[in-house]
């Protein structure tokens, strides 16, 4: 038995300063609640947290007319957890590994600012800083009654520290060309009962082409690489991949036959090091493909005019995940 609620009350003020900016500032009450009952002749299990989490945004249009202007955000977060991480059911991958869950876990609060800039709607660059507390990760290790197998459990860390800067270029080396790419670099750090890790570096390179021939005729050729890098007690090895698709349109762009394909790929590979263990995982399959693909779209009703707004920017946490 599990339950959980996360009840919340959230204002927020918005307005302009001057011609240039804009600015709001929220404030979001919440509980965070939950129970979960192992068994039925178990005790019941309650985490109840009230708090307080503060947001706050500002956008500077340095230059309209040019298309220049910085942002700047500041978020409070509670996260919240799934059953699967709470039960102590375990679930089998193979004779060898489980998965578990741990009903002592408490939610994650974090803590985020980004600061970005865009020039001339060619260029951007994005600065991010993450600091969570309790956050959740995942330990593997060796069951004790069973030496031969392992297993994997949710725990809480003390805190992680992440800061991420990005660089985006778009731009049009031919009409009929669009050309975008993207480098990341990451600096994490985190402390807990398994490894206190600290100027873990990661890099990420992206690189994406829209190609439009005719007003019915296009492709796209996609890529990206990501070199070995460590988090926490893993290692990631070198993944990369090229795929991307050809199109033609009949019957007025109802009728679509599109060529989708994966040249390669170079599946990831991890490996586990702790004082106890030493675990290796990799994606063996073999990913390259060729699909084609018939879509025919219906519409009726007559055409209409409808204004739309334009998010000026979006961006998320991203976490590691199993």
């Amino acid at each position: 038995y599990a339950e959980g609620q996360m009840p919340a009350i959230y204002a927020e003020v918005q307005g302009p300063i001057g011609k240039r900016l804009q600015y709001g500032v929220g404030l979001r009450v919440q509980e965070s609640r939950i129970a979960y009952r192992p068994d039925a002749a178990a005790d019941l299990i309650v985490h109840d947290d009230w708090d307080a989490y503060s947001s706050f945004n500002l956008l500077w249009m340095i230059n309209e007319a040019r298309k220049i202007s910085a942002t700047l955000n500041y978020t409070e977060a509670v996260d919240d957890i799934p059953y699967s991480a709470l039960t102590t059911h375990r679930e089998y991958t193979d004779d060898h590994s489980y998965t578990t869950g741990n009903p002592d876990l408490v939610p994650c609060k974090s803590h985020t600012l980004t600061a970005a800039l865009d020039l001339y709607d060619h260029l951007s660059f994005n600065t991010i800083y993450i600091y969570n507390e309790t956050p959740i990760y995942y330990a593997t290790r060796v069951d004790p009654a069973l030496p031969s197998v392992t297993y994997t459990k949710p725990m809480n860390a003390k805190y992680e520290r992440f800061l991420g800067l990005s660089a985006e270029a778009r731009f049009d080396p031919l009409p009929w060309w669009k050309l975008k790419s993207m480098v990341m670099y990451t600096l994490f750090g985190s402390k807990s009962e398994d490894f206190d890790v600290s100027g873990q570096q990661k890099y990420y390179f992206s690189l994406s082409n829209t190609f439009r021939f005719t007003p019915h005729m296009g492709a796209s050729l996609d890529g990206y690489y990501e070199p070995t890098f460590h988090f926490t007690d893993r290692i990631y090895r070198t993944v990369y991949e090229m795929s991307g698709s050809v199109y033609h349109t009949f019957l007025r762009d109802r009728l679509a036959l599109r060529l989708n394909f994966k040249l390669f790929r170079h599946g990831r590979v991890i490996d586990t090091e702790t004082p106890d263990l030493r675990l290796v995982e990799a994606n063996r399959s073999h990913e390259q493909y060729f699909g084609l693909s018939l879509s025919y779209s219906f519409s009726g009703g007559r055409s209409v005019d409808v204004k739309q707004t334009e998010e000026i920017q979006s961006y998320e946490k991203i976490r590691d995940k199993r």
